[in-house]
């Protein structure tokens, strides 16, 4: 069904699922472009309740993670340049409880790109923008404690100016933290497309992984788990499994589609690969990227379900097409995507 789509120019999306057997988490939890974060239920998306986050006029977006167990982590703008991360839960009625500050979560330094919890909540990873806010680099916070260990540097890049981590994720043992790092020229970057690469630009790619319990140190000082390559030409965002054995990946592939901004394949797949072989073991889902900018594949704290997000580019603007609905957004099964609210996929992230 998913080949014949693609091939076909449509998608294989479905309406939300029915609660129950699924396995699907009951509720998620999105925030848009504008801060405002809310809890849905999986089977409706109605809104079930508010993040309680600080608002801010014209303030940039914030991010959003989970761990097992209901528990969610947000970084949200308290002024025009700082953030701060809070912890929250989501209770089994879908309610918003325990909502506080996580102790050293503020003071970043640069924008946050990317966050993961570990799968039982104790630490988060988060990456901070690269490029003119500074470099980039992962920061592992202590939820408990605010005690910081910071990881930067050692992927300088001959020909590229810098680079940016547009993705992290845990084993299960918290042995290790993979990240998804791409380096763009000229070094401009927008979620995980390089702008103005349809003006000879160039971009790479590699997942890699590093070891939390180092307590700090390079980049590079892990093992690199896949690379930009022929065979996975552009890799948009990894999520290493629980036992360290297996990527998950959003690769783009096929002709190029030259589009405001950047120029991407134009054809999405979310693909498992071996991290010992490189082989691809199997294929979760495939689509057009149709005229989306940027993808989130957000795993569940166990990793078995996967949100997918695709963010339209003019989906938001206020422009004559600000009102489009070409983006998509929903869970990965049996080879199809699920309709999630809100269905045109236009969020600064999305977990559960």
């Amino acid at each position: 069904v998913s080949l014949a789509a693609v091939l076909t120019g449509r998608s294989p999306v479905l309406p939300g699922p029915a609660a129950g057997s699924t396995g699907v988490p009951r509720y998620y939890a999105d925030m848009d472009f504008h801060g405002q974060a809310v809890v849905r239920a999986t089977a409706t998306g109605a809104v079930t309740d508010t993040v309680p986050v600080p608002r801010l006029a014209d303030a940039p977006d914030g991010t959003i993670t989970a761990a097992v167990g209901g528990v969610f982590f947000v970084a949200a703008f308290t002024s025009q340049s700082q953030e701060r991360i809070y912890r929250f839960e989501v209770t089994s009625t879908g309610q918003v409880s325990g909502f506080a500050p996580v102790p050293g979560g503020g003071a970043l330094g640069s924008e946050v790109n990317a966050m993961a919890a570990s799968p039982d909540g104790s630490r988060l990873a988060v990456a901070t923008k690269g490029g003119q806010f500074g470099p980039a680099r992962i920061t592992v916070i202590d939820a408990a404690t605010g005690r910081r260990t910071v990881w930067q540097g050692g992927l300088a890049r001959r020909g590229y100016r810098g680079f940016d981590i547009s993705s992290l994720s845990w084993t299960s043992d918290q042995q290790e933290l993979a990240f998804t790092v791409q380096w763009c020229k000229p070094f401009e970057v927008n979620s995980q497309t390089c702008e103005q690469a349809d003006k000879g630009g160039r971009r790479a790619a590699e997942v890699r992984a590093l070891n939390p319990a180092a307590g700090g140190g390079r980049l590079d000082s892990g093992r690199l788990l896949l690379r930009q390559s022929a065979r996975y030409p552009y890799i948009a965002s990894a999520a290493i499994s629980p036992d360290g054995t297996t990527i998950t990946a959003l690769v783009l592939h096929g002709p190029v589609r030259v589009s405001s901004p950047g120029t991407v394949p134009d054809h999405l797949s979310v693909v498992q690969i071996s991290v010992a072989t490189g082989r691809q073991l199997r294929v979760l889902y495939q689509r057009l990227t149709g005229p989306t900018f940027a993808w989130y594949l957000s795993p569940d704290g166990s990793a078995r379900q996967w949100l997918l997000d695709g963010v339209d580019t003019y989906g938001g603007g206020d422009g004559p097409r600000s009102q489009s609905k070409l983006g998509f957004n929903g869970w990965i099964g049996n080879g199809r995507l699920h309709r999630l609210q809100p269905a045109i996929g236009y969020l600064a992230g999305e977990a559960w």
